[in-house]
C-alpha cells in the first residue's frame, strides 16, 4: 500500500486527509491517483500522522515514482546550440556537465534561515502572475493586514520590502538620516556595528553607545548619550541580537528616545514571530525584520512598519533620498492605499510564500507562537545544562529562539559543527567577531524545530546508535527528563503532540551529547580515557615487532609510539608500533564496528594473533576512546600496503636502543 492510500486509511477519507493537511481535496485526490505523496511533504506527513508514516518512506516512494533526471543530452554534448564551427557557442559553455541542483535535507538549527513549511513551498510553486494584476493587488492588501497582525500595529505603511533584512535596515537609515544628522546607535553585537556603517554611508554622524557582547542595551547609557547630544534626532538598536542571543528592553529604550524627541529605529529580524513585538503599545517609529527566521519563509523579504510620524518626516525632507530603489516616497505609490503605480518588479512568488507563512501564524495564534518558542528554549536549555554546557547570556535576557552556548574546553568547536552537519545533517551556527570559536549559536526558530519529528529517529544515521557509550546515553536521558520538568503545558490552540514529540530538538541534544561525551571526557581526564591510555601504552599485544618495546620500559617516546603516519604506521628503529597502527583503523570505524573488528581480526603472516582478542570489551572501548581522542593519523597513513608493494622484511627489528 502506497503512502497516499495509507493516509486515507489512517484518516478515513480523502476529505479528512485534506482537512488534516489544510489542503484542497483535489490535491489529495491527485496523490491517490498518482500513487505517491510528493517528496516536499515528507516531514509534514510524519508530523501529521504522529510517526505513523515516516518521512523516509515518503521520500523513497516519491523518488521511485518520479526519479530525478540528471542528463538531458548524450555524452560528449555540451550545453547550448547544436551549431558547429564558427557558429558554435560552446566556448562559453561550462567546462563540466551541470545537472539540476537538489539540496540535501537538513535540520536547520542555526541563526537562519530556517526550514520552510511545506504549505509555504507549495504556495511558492504556484503560477506567477503580474505585479499589477488585480488578484495580486488584492493579495497585497491581505499581506499588509497579516503583517500588521504579527507586528501588532495599525500603521498604514506596513509592507514587505523586496530584499533581505539588511535591506530593511538600510531602508530605515536612508529615509530617516540626512547628511550631517547625529544618530545614536546602541552596539552590543555584530548587527549594531552594521547600523553604524549605515549611518556613516548616509552621511550621518554615529554616536555609539556600547555594551559588552552578550549583554542587553543599557537604558541608562542611552539616556546619558541623549542628554549629551541634544541634536540627535534618531536612535537605533537591535531588539534581539542574533550574534549573541541577547534581548534588549525595546519598550524602555523607545520611551527614553521619545522623552528627548528622537525617533527610534528597531531591528526585529530575529524576534518577529518568536517573541513579543508590540509596535503600537511600545510606540516604535520604524521597525524592520526578515522573512527567513521565526516566520519560516523563504529568504529575500524584509517586513517593515512605519508610524505616521515617520511618514510625515520623510515627506517633509527637502533633500533627495540618496537611494532611488529605497525612496519611501516612491514606494508609497506601490504599497500605499491608493491606486498602484509601477516601481519595480515585485518577487511575486516569494510574496505568495510570505502570505502563507503569516497565515500559518494567524491560524496558530501569535501568542501561541511566542509560547512555542519559549517552550522549545526551555527544553533545549534543560538538555544542554544536563550536559554541563552554559549559556553566554544571563537567563533574564536570553532570546528564546537564538541560543548562544559557550563551547566546552577541549573539543574543537568547528569539528563538532562539522560532525553534526556531515553525520547528522544538522546545522548550527558559529560565533562571530570576538566570540568566534567560543560559542555555538543554536536557533530554534519557526518550523525547523517544531515539525522535524523524524530527523533522528529513523534511518542508518540514528544518533542514539552511534558511538555508543553509557555517558552519552545518560546525557540524553537527563536532557529528556529536564525537558519534561521545564516545559510548560501547551496552551490552547497549539498542537501539543508536535511539542511533546519534538524529536528534532531531542535529536539535536542527543547528537551533541554523543559527539561531546568522549571529547569532554578526554579534556577532563576521565577514568575511561586514562584506562585506555594505560592499555595502549603498555603494549597489550604480542606482535613480534612491539614486544618489549613499550613506553613503560622507556624505550620508545610516547609521542613516537602514537605517531601513526607513514605507509605502515609509524616506523622507526623499533619497527611499527601497534599503537600507531590502531590510529589507522579507529578513525574509519564506529565504536561498535571497531570492537567487533578487534575481536574477529586475523592478520596475515608474519603477524601473530593479537592478545587484544582476550582483552575485555570494557577495556577495548576504553582503548577506542583514547585512540579517538588523539585525532586522525598522518595524511599518508594506510592500514596496509598491497602485498606486492610490501618490503621483503617489513617487521625486522633493530637492536634494542640504550635506555
Amino acid at each position: 500500500m502506497n503512502c497516499a492510500a495509507r493516509l486515507v486509511e489512517i484518516f478515513g477519507s480523502q476529505a479528512e486527509v485534506a482537512r488534516a493537511f489544510r489542503l484542497d481535496r483535489a490535491v489529495v485526490n491527485n496523490w491517490v491517483k498518482s500513487g505517491y505523496v510528493p517528496a516536499r511533504w515528507a516531514t509534514e506527513v510524519e508530523r501529521v500522522t504522529n510517526g505513523g508514516i515516516h518521512a523516509v518512506e515518503v521520500l523513497n516512494e516519491a523518488s521511485a515514482k518520479k526519479p530525478v533526471k540528471v542528463k538531458s543530452r548524450p555524452e560528449g554534448h555540451l550545453f547550448g546550440s547544436p551549431l558547429s564551427g564558427k557558429e558554435a557557442m560552446n566556448d562559453f559553455a561550462p567546462a563540466k556537465r551541470i545537472s539540476s541542483f537538489h539540496p540535501p535535507q537538513r535540520t536547520l538549527m542555526g541563526p537562519g534561515p530556517t526550514e520552510i513549511h511545506p504549505r509555504v513551498l507549495t504556495t511558492m510553486s504556484q503560477p506567477a502572475i503580474g505585479y499589477l494584476d488585480p488578484v495580486f493587488v488584492e493579495m497585497m492588501e491581505e499581506l499588509k493586514g497579516l503583517l500588521r497582525y504579527v507586528y501588532q500595529t495599525k500603521n498604514p505603511l506596513t509592507f514587505p520590502l523586496s530584499g533581505p533584512g539588511s535591506v530593511g535596515m538600510e531602508y530605515c537609515f536612508v529615509n530617516l538620516v540626512r547628511p550631517g544628522d547625529e544618530v545614536i546607535v546602541c552596539k552590543n553585537g555584530v548587527f549594531g556595528a552594521r547600523m553604524i556603517e549605515n549611518v556613516e554611508r548616509t552621511g550621518g554622524k554615529a554616536i555609539v553607545v556600547e555594551d559588552e557582547w552578550g549583554s542587553p542595551v543599557d537604558p541608562d547609557k542611552l539616556e546619558d548619550a541623549l542628554k549629551k547630544n541634544r541634536d540627535a534626532r534618531v536612535i537605533a538598536f537591535i531588539h534581539g541580537e542574533t550574534s549573541t542571543g541577547v534581548q534588549s528592553d525595546a519598550k524602555t529604550l523607545v520611551k527614553i528616545a521619545h522623552k528627548y524627541d528622537a525617533l527610534a529605529i528597531v531591528d526585529a529580524v530575529t524576534t518577529l514571530g518568536g517573541s513579543p513585538v508590540l509596535v503600537d503599545e511600545w510606540e516604535i517609529d520604524a521597525i524592520y525584520s526578515a522573512s527567513q527566521k521565526c516566520l519560516s519563509c523563504t529568504p529575500g523579504l524584509s517586513p517593515v512598519s512605519f508610524s505616521e510620524r515617520v511618514v510625515d518626516y520623510v515627506k517633509s525632507r527637502k533633500d533627495k533620498i540618496h537611494s532611488w530603489f529605497m525612496d519611501m516616497n516612491l514606494l508609497l505609490g506601490y504599497w500605499g492605499a491608493t491606486t498602484r503605480t509601477y516601481h519595480h518588479t515585485a518577487p511575486t512568488n516569494s510574496l505568495f510564500g510570505l502570505h502563507e507563512a503569516l497565515l500559518l501564524i494567524r491560524e496558530e495564534g501569535l501568542e501561541n507562537a511566542w509560547a512555542r518558542h519559549q517552550r522549545h528554549h526551555n527544553a533545549l536549555k534543560a538538555g544542554l545544562e544536563a550536559m554541563g554546557l552554559k549559556f553566554l547570556v544571563k537567563e533574564q535576557h536570553q532570546l528564546p529562539q537564538m541560543n548562544a552556548v559557550r563551547c566546552p574546553e577541549g573539543p574543537n568547536e568547528a569539528e563538532v559543527r562539522k560532525t553534526l552537519l556531515n553525520e547528522f545533517s544538522l546545522e548550527m551556527g558559529a560565533g562571530l567577531g570576538p566570540l568566534a570559536g567560543k560559542i555555538w549559536r543554536i536557533g530554534i526558530m519557526g518550523y525547523s524545530v517544531g515539525a522535524r519529528l523524524g530527523a533522528f529517529r529513523h534511518g542508518p544515521r540514528d544518533p542514539r546508535r552511534r558511538r555508543g557509550g553509557r555517558r552519552a546515553r545518560s546525557l540524553c536521558v537527563d536532557a529528556r527528563q529536564g525537558r519534561a520538568a521545564e516545559a510548560e503545558k501547551p496552551r490552547r490552540g497549539v498542537r501539543s503532540k508536535s511539542v511533546q514529540k519534538n524529536h528534532a530538538l531531542r535529536g539535536m541534544i542527543a547528537a551533541l551529547a554523543l559527539i561531546l561525551a568522549p571529547l569532554c571526557a578526554q579534556a577532563q581526564g576521565s577514568p575511561q580515557i586514562e584506562r585506555g591510555r594505560y592499555m595502549v601504552l603498555t603494549g597489550h599485544c604480542n606482535n613480534c615487532h612491539t614486544a618489549g618495546y613499550a613506553p613503560k620500559e622507556g624505550n620508545v617516546p610516547e609521542k613516537d609510539w602514537l605517531l601513526g603516519s607513514g605507509p605502515l604506521g609509524w616506523r622507526g628503529p623499533w619497527g611499527t608500533t601497534y599503537a600507531s597502527n590502531l590510529r589507522l583503523t579507529v578513525p574509519a570505524m564506529t565504536e561498535e564496528q571497531w570492537v567487533q573488528y578487534i575481536k574477529t581480526f586475523k592478520p596475515r603472516p608474519p603477524m601473530p594473533w593479537w592478545s587484544m582478542k582476550e582483552t575485555t570489551e570494557q577495556d577495548l572501548r576504553a582503548m577506542y576512546h583514547y585512540i579517538k581522542s588523539l585525532g586522525p593519523a598522518g595524511k599518508d597513513a594506510q592500514p596496509y600496503l598491497p602485498p606486492d608493494k610490501e618490503p621483503k622484511q617489513p617487521y625486522n627489528q633493530a637492536p634494542l636502543p640504550p635506555k
